[in-house]
């Protein structure tokens, strides 16, 4: 693939972190939009566009204070693990961490529809308390429905509209999600698919289990700061795999190991005889891609072995900078991104409306984190990376003639971290039918 690369800011996919907020609450996730802009990016080939107690307690008191900061010095995802419960949320690929567990239900395996002219997949349902969501996918637009009823035992009908949603000449994805409560519970629902002349479609609910943490969910590695936990499954003739994971605060992942940024090393599974499995993507809203499907062979004993080599993160930070508009062969413009040193080193005017901008990213190749990217905050730019790091190596941007200067904003540093997360899947354990 060409490192000489476009990004359009007006076609990136939703973040993870909106449909995440979404699933904690309707009104709290607006609220939430209202005050952050968000970018995602997935592809290499792209345009630019978060302390008078009696001397008697006084000893207790000193010990719970020396307890409290003790736990207050942890890493995010350490205090997570010491003070709460997780629930893993099977097709939505997010895990809630909470004080105590809350009852929900969930769909544990997706399921398919087929119509005359569509395949469409139910890939998730989730029932909480004052909210309901659910996710699909199809393959013809043309059949994505725009309401959906819910019908529970006792008869009665809820009817869900669409949220968000996405498509393509040949590939539709859609959310769906009603604020309010419903009586629905770990039971069987019928779903009926807006104006389609489909039969209803029978939805078992269980409810979501509880872990004391991550390990408990799956196999969990964690590298350089970062805790990746594997949730392996079977669903029918083939396995699934979703990636979820813990990083420090004002960080979150946008590629699990799909882009290949160093030399092409991608995420892999290699099955116990020894042979490298395809991992086919579900479809999703969303990025990063988190659940991945292969095809099992139920001859096989020992383990699948899953490799992501890298991830790519993207820090909630900024910085701003100005540099002329004329060509300027010797510049040292430097500035911090997410304690990354960035530095223009020169300016090049290619005619009376282009800039192109050469940037010093620091880099180094074999470095446990690399910065390769930034967006630049309401503009549209273009880019070039390097053939080995993926690091940017220059970007242009449109400029009016006679400007003498341009005032830019870097934002959203893209980082890339070494692995390897290798996690050993027991095909016995994770993807044998368990016989009833």
């Amino acid at each position: 693939m060409s490192h000489d690369w476009k990004r359009d800011i007006d076609s990136i996919p939703l973040p993870s972190s909106l449909r995440e907020r979404s699933l904690r609450g309707i009104a709290q996730a607006q609220a939430e939009i209202e005050d952050e802009s968000v970018q995602v990016e997935t592809s290499r080939e792209v345009t630019g566009g978060s302390r008078r107690r009696s001397r008697a307690f006084v000893a207790l008191a000193a010990c719970v204070a020396v307890l409290l900061l003790a736990l207050a010095s942890l890493q995010p995802s350490v205090r997570a693990a010491l003070t709460r419960v997780v629930q893993f949320i099977p097709g939505f690929g997010i895990v809630k961490e909470e004080d105590k567990a809350r009852d929900r239900y969930v769909l544990e395996h997706p399921v398919t529809i087929r119509l005359e002219d569509d395949e469409i997949t139910i890939t998730g349902m989730l029932v909480e308390e004052n909210n309901v969501y659910i996710s699909m996918a199809g393959n013809n637009p043309g059949q994505k429905p725009e309401t959906i009823a819910v019908r529970n035992e006792a008869g009665e009908v809820y009817t869900i509209k669409t949220g968000m949603s996405t498509w393509s000449s040949h590939q539709w994805v859609a959310d769906y999600w009603h604020e309010g409560s419903l009586d629905i519970g770990a039971e069987t629902v019928m779903l009926t698919l807006g104006a389609l002349h489909h039969p209803d479609i029978a939805i078992p609910l269980a409810k979501a289990e509880s872990a004391a943490s991550y390990a408990e969910l799956g196999e969990t590695m964690t590298r350089n700061g970062v805790m990746i936990t594997a949730v392996a499954a079977h669903d029918g003739a083939r396995g699934r795999i979703t990636l979820v994971s813990t990083v420090p605060q004002g960080m979150s992942v946008i590629d699990y190991g799909l882009s290949g940024l160093t030399d092409g090393r991608r995420i892999s599974l290699i099955g116990p005889e020894g042979m490298s499995y395809e991992l086919e993507k579900e479809p999703a809203l969303t990025a990063p891609t988190r659940v991945f499907y292969f095809d099992l062979n139920p001859s096989l004993d020992g383990a699948y072995t899953l490799e992501i080599p890298e991830i790519n993160v993207k820090y909630s930070d900024s910085a701003s900078f100005t540099v002329p508009t004329e060509t300027a062969e010797q510049l040292n413009i430097t500035f911090d991104l997410a304690g990354f040193p960035v530095t223009i080193t020169r300016t090049v005017r290619i005619g009376d409306n282009l800039l192109r901008i050469y940037t010093d990213l620091h880099g180094d190749a074999e470095a446990a984190r690399l910065l390769h990217f930034f967006n630049l905050a309401g503009r549209g730019f273009g880019a070039k990376l390097n053939d080995r790091t993926g690091a940017m190596e220059y970007i242009e941007l449109g400029i009016e003639r006679n400007e003498k200067s341009i005032k830019l904003k870097a934002e959203d540093p893209q980082v890339l971290v070494r692995g390897p997360w290798t996690f050993r899947l027991d095909a016995d354990r994770y993807f044998r039918m368990k016989e009833e």
